[in-house]
């Protein structure tokens, strides 16, 4: 079986995201979840009381607007170098 990367990105959603990525840990042969988090007021690290190997949070900084376009974008790189 392949492993499996899940990709979730949010601006200022961090009252859904713990369930997101609770069950997105859950996943079969999930090698990791990376969530982006598209400057939140409140950084997705400090606002999620998560901690698992598998997830991997990354912040874009400096950003006004939601693109999710933009985040997705970002996670996809990340995905394809290998983070």
């Amino acid at each position: 079986m392949k492993n499996i990367t899940a990709l979730t990105s949010s601006m200022n959603r961090s009252e859904y995201l713990e369930n997101t990525i609770e069950n997105c840990l859950k996943i079969n042969n999930l090698k990791s979840h990376i969530v982006i988090d598209y400057s939140s007021k409140t950084p997705v690290e400090k606002s999620v009381d998560i901690n698992h190997p598998n997830l991997k949070i990354y912040r874009i900084d400096n950003q006004e607007a939601w693109s999710i376009s933009r985040a997705y974008n970002a996670g996809f790189s990340l995905i394809l170098i290998g983070r």
